[in-house]
């Protein structure tokens, strides 16, 4: 269709694919590499629009470039109707008379006016009815003076030695087109080269500039804003070097600005090659789009983290994800992930949110806001490069800081109230929070120093617990039960028995005695359960008060279990358990009243 061309016009056509054709349609507002594309599939029955060369998208809006797919019955006979209306910056499609229908906006260059169509795998044929249409507005002046010139590109953010080209269009048509350029600053940038109807640009340094294009007679011209940004982190990152990127990265007014609308990484020069120190990354990071997310790369196997790295990220409405790019990619180039746990922090309000990640060996912690959200091991990769990660938009990162320490095996929190001279595998501090964690399907258990004796003194400890992300059975880093362990006979609760009040992350509750039979065999017996509120975020306050042999059970303020008689144990320890996953206990406050001061 080479003696075709126009920015508005309708396709009335009809198609009957022989058996071997796969696909065929139309290719539409062709030029300068863009195309929209109007295509059916003979497998999968579906006619689908494509945008993903449509023109620049809006507001770097990935949506804009996902395609538009239907379902569409072949007539009897095996054919194919489809009707089209393109317009300067639309596409509208009816296919066989109104079965399916859809309209997409599409943003070329007023040069791309091409049409063509196409068949793939077999022979088509084909009844095609191309009708112009007349527009309303200047592009169809007539005449031999310009009127206005177009770009592609009005403003601009580059950085410097970037490479960019402007398309151009003198409207009406008819005149001669090309355009001369005027630079506010010509030190900024140069032209690499130019014919009528596109000018390549290369940036030289740090500044702003207004490039004027001037049609050919002088009587018609357009300004776009250029704005260069610089790459020296040195003023925001501390102590990470020599990045390589992936998507466009910038220093822009204090922060470093990361854009794409897949993922965007840019991964530093240094590693973990110390197992034994612990390493901090932090960033403060300012989502500017909707849709986007911002994380942190560990562990990176080379420079491109696709290729094998763990993302902690966040997104603008406070979802956050810990996975696992594993190095490995389908049969459409995609790379495969493995979650390691996913959840939700409250949103902010200035879509700001400060990430914090350590790493130690093969553990990571992770923290949103100064809130603990994942606190796991994995074991895909040893050692690998840090970095940051942008998806879906734009993120300022500001405040990057990143610092190894000598690492130092602490279990106990000064002031907490609970010590543990006895440090078990499954506890470790994590700031002001204790964590506990055995794996997935797995009961863990840490057991303190304080003794209880209820002949002398009257209990009352309290606890903040948080089940660290959302539960999924193929993820080992989401929990699922937290509770408070009272009366344990030894530092092996299940092998030597005490008593368990816990709740789950949905609110379901229990009071559970461990107690030996007379073969000394450790049997469960369920003392009380129900169900609380769920509680948002997986934040449950506990609290327990133990008053002689009866036991009183607090959940988010609500009591749950009231005087609860037990006849099992007198004396035991307390301690801190967890079920299919880690949780966060902090804020420990224990009292202990005298029995005879009471009376």
């Amino acid at each position: 269709m080479g003696h075709l061309s126009g920015s508005k016009y309708e396709i009335v056509a009809e198609f009957k694919p022989d058996e071997k054709t796969t696909e065929f349609g139309f290719k539409l507002r062709v030029g300068a590499g863009q195309e929209t594309i109007v295509k059916y599939n003979t497998q999968t029955e579906k006619i689908t629009i494509d945008r993903s060369k449509s023109g620049k998208a809006p507001s770097n809006s990935s949506a804009f470039l996902e395609s538009y797919s239907s379902n569409v019955n072949k007539t009897k006979d095996g054919k194919i109707q489809l009707n089209i209306f393109v317009d300067s910056s639309s596409v509208e499609l009816y296919g066989n008379n109104g079965e399916v229908c859809a309209t997409t906006q599409i943003f070329p260059n007023r040069s791309s006016e091409g049409i063509e169509v196409y068949s793939l795998g077999g022979k088509t044929k084909a009844s095609i009815n191309y009708y112009p249409l007349s527009g309303i507005w200047n592009n169809d002046i007539k005449g031999k003076s310009a009127v206005l010139v177009s770009l592609s590109e009005e403003e601009l953010e580059k950085t410097v030695g970037d490479e960019f080209s402007i398309y151009t269009t003198t409207i009406p048509t008819t005149v001669s087109q090309g355009v001369t350029w005027k630079f506010s600053d010509p030190e900024i940038l140069e032209i690499v080269s130019q014919d009528d109807t596109k000018t390549t640009f290369r940036t030289k340094k740090v500044g702003s500039a207004t490039l004027t294009a001037i049609s050919k007679d002088e009587k018609a011209q357009k300004t776009a804003n250029l704005n260069i940004y610089g790459k020296d982190t040195s003023d925001i990152i501390k102590d990470l070097t020599n990045f390589s990127t992936t998507g466009s990265w910038y220093v822009k007014k204090g922060a470093y600005v990361g854009n794409n609308e897949g993922d965007g990484f840019t991964v530093a020069e240094q590693t973990n090659a110390d197992q034994k120190s612990t390493y901090t990354l932090e960033a403060e990071a300012n989502l500017l789009d909707i849709g986007s997310t911002a994380g942190i790369v560990l562990v990176s196997q080379n420079e491109d983290p696709k290729k094998g790295a763990i993302i902690a990220n966040v997104n603008k409405n406070g979802d956050y994800r810990v996975f696992v790019f594993t190095g490995e990619f389908d049969d459409n180039g995609n790379p495969k992930v493995k979650d390691l746990i996913a959840g939700i922090v409250p949103k902010t309000e200035d879509n700001k949110y400060n990430l914090k990640v350590e790493l130690k060996g093969n553990h990571i912690s992770y923290w949103i806001n100064g809130e603990l959200v994942c606190d796991t091991n994995q074991d895909y990769y040893k050692t690998g490069r840090f970095g940051l990660n942008v998806f879906g938009g734009t993120t300022e990162f500001k405040n990057v800081s990143f610092n190894s320490t000598t690492s130092m095996d602490h279990t106990n929190i000064e002031g907490s109230g609970l010590t543990f001279d006895k440090t078990p595998g499954n506890l470790h501090v994590a700031n002001d929070s204790y964590v506990v964690n055995n794996g997935k399907q797995k009961t863990g258990v840490a057991i303190s120093d304080q003794q209880i004796d209820i002949n002398k003194n009257i209990y009352t400890l309290e606890i903040d617990s948080k089940v660290l992300g959302d539960w999924h059975a193929d993820n080992p880093a989401n929990g699922d039960t937290m509770g408070i362990v009272l009366f344990s006979q030894s530092d092996d609760l299940f092998r030597d028995g005490g008593i368990v009040a816990n709740v789950n992350k949905w609110g379901s509750y229990n009071l559970i005695a461990y107690v030996k039979d007379e073969n000394g065999n450790l049997k469960e017996v369920n003392l009380a359960g129900g169900k609380a509120y769920e509680a948002q975020y997986n934040k449950y306050k506990l609290k327990v008060k133990l008053e002689g042999n009866r036991i009183s059970f607090w959940i988010n303020g609500e009591l749950v279990c009231d005087n609860i008689q037990q006849n099992y144990y007198e004396t035991g320890k307390f301690g801190l358990t967890v079920w299919n996953g880690p949780s966060e206990f902090s804020n420990v406050n224990i009292t202990s009243d005298e029995v005879t001061l009471l009376k």
